[in-house]
């Protein structure tokens, strides 16, 4: 998962885990949560048509039923119950789109702003953000704003993005960063752009109510497939199967784990009975592989099975990989307590990229209280093994002028968590 700490950002799309600065104050965006039931193929309910499998899914979506386009696609996108298709997904969205569905536009603008899987194009986001505000997606307004006031695909305008962001939390969708918008104008002495937000917020509010929302769309345009990983792949760098042939006399199976271990078994096979004979290092593995889908089939249902179970067992690899995907509200819906407690976990057992996200997430307050003193621990602990540096920094610096006497204090259980964590690695034996 390729890090990145931004001093004044824009919303958060298929990725993971943002440290955002506690003084710009724009958090991570949300994002629609995942539908679904027991069933392998996640199936939209409620009001919508209520589709029972795929093959009716499929049926509806033929019949250019929009809601049902915009379920397949989001499937389609993110390999859920079906197998990932990118391109019909991207036309199945568009079609929805275009035929009034707000969060297939949203889900449209998180994948061209993030350039996952095609070719990044922020400006282009914008408008499928505003199309899907104008179709009543809340986190969308706050997109919108989160834009404006990061200079994410047009020009900073303060004013402006702190309109649509008023009217985010009108809606549910970013009131912590409306009020912190607010602070950063009154610190920069131009209480006229508050004063023309607060003007700009009802009538941006009237036109979209003017148009219809497939009017706020780009013009049609093909999207720029590119070779990036798919999104249901395991996003860290370090999540990787190698099944590349070996010598007769070595393993044909490697996986490098989210610790850092390289584990091996002569094939899959050995690796299943590993598992089986409730090996949580194993497990672990096990449901790397599945979620990889490079080595055998991806099985997403048994990855998440398997993995459930080594994480309950100790493992801090499971843990790492069940945060990935509670976070992005892949495979699962998305579930930020359950994200902090996997990340906590594995953080403690030595992941590197597990310790920066219980800071950012202590910084922003997703899944866990804001704990300032918290996040600087656990950010110390992720520079002294190399990690974003300047994360550690900016709530050094936060802390340094609201709460001082929290330093010393975080420091102390920063070398009490390097220590324990060291005890962990040191162990051979650790799940």
């Amino acid at each position: 998962m390729k890090i990145r700490a931004f001093a004044f950002v824009g919303p958060l799309f298929f990725a993971g885990i943002y440290l955002l600065a506690p003084s710009a104050g724009v958090a991570a965006a949300a994002r629609p949560p995942a539908t679904g039931n027991d069933a392998p193929v996640l199936m939209s309910k409620g009001d919508r048509v209520p589709w029972s499998n795929l093959a009716e899914l499929e049926s509806f979506a033929a019949q250019d039923n929009f809601q049902a386009c915009a379920q397949l696609g989001q499937q389609l996108l993110r390999g859920e119950g079906i197998v990932q298709n990118v391109p019909r997904a991207l036309d199945l969205l568009e079609k929805a789109a275009r035929g009034g569905v707000g969060s297939a536009a949203f889900r449209l603008g998180m994948v061209l702003d993030d350039g996952l899987g095609v070719k990044q194009d922020r400006i282009r986001a914008l408008d499928y953000f505003r199309a899907a505000a104008a179709g009543g997606v809340a986190e969308a307004f706050f997109n919108v704003g989160a834009a404006y006031v990061g200079a994410h695909g047009v020009k900073r305008d303060y004013a402006e993005g702190l309109a649509w962001l008023i009217l985010a939390t009108k809606r549910g969708a970013g009131q912590d960063t409306e009020v912190s918008v607010r602070d950063r104008i009154e610190k920069m002495r131009r209480p006229e752009w508050i004063a023309a937000a607060e003007k700009r917020a009802p009538l941006i509010e009237a036109e979209l109510k003017a148009k219809k929302a497939a009017d706020f769309l780009p013009a049609p345009a093909a999207f720029v497939v590119m070779g990036a990983p798919p999104p249901t792949a395991p996003a860290t760098n370090t999540e990787t199967v190698d099944a590349s042939p070996a010598p007769s006399d070595g393993p044909l199976l490697k996986v490098l784990s989210p610790t850092g271990r390289t584990l091996s078994w002569p094939d899959f096979a050995a690796l299943e009975r590993a598992a089986e004979r409730d090996s949580p290092g194993a497990a672990a593995a096990l449901g790397q592989v599945l979620l990889a889908g490079k080595l055998v089939p991806a099985d997403p249902l048994r990855a998440l099975n398997v993995l459930e179970r080594a994480a309950k067992a100790g493992s801090a690899d499971a843990a790492h990989l069940l945060a990935d995907l509670y976070t992005k509200g892949q495979h699962v819906a998305r579930d930020d307590a359950k994200a902090f407690a996997f990340n906590l976990q594995a953080a403690r057992g030595g992941s590197i990229q597990a310790m920066y996200n219980t800071g950012a997430l202590y910084t922003n307050g997703r899944g866990t209280p804001r704990d300032y003193t918290a996040a600087l621990a656990w950010l110390i602990v992720a520079k002294n093994y190399q990690l974003d540096p300047g994360a550690e920094k900016r709530i050094r610096t936060l802390l340094e002028k609201s709460a001082p006497a929290q330093i010393p204090v975080a420091e102390k259980r920063a070398l009490e968590l390097q220590r324990e964590i060291e005890a962990v690695l040191a162990n051979p034996d650790r799940p």
